[in-house]
């Protein structure tokens, strides 16, 4: 159900990345924003997978 609606992971997302080290993201988005879009689709898959 989850893979089927992009919005709930988005939402998963958001709610895990509090938990997550955020001052780690933010320093890497700051570094390279290219970086960042291409570490996010690895981040999804990581969390749907943590989620199943």
């Amino acid at each position: 159900m989850m893979a089927e609606d992009p919005s709930q992971i988005a939402v998963s997302i958001a709610a895990d990345k509090p938990k997550k080290p955020a001052p780690v993201s933010a320093v890497s988005a700051k570094s390279s924003a290219p970086s960042r879009q291409l570490a996010q689709p690895g981040e999804i898959r990581l969390t749907r997978l943590a989620s199943y």
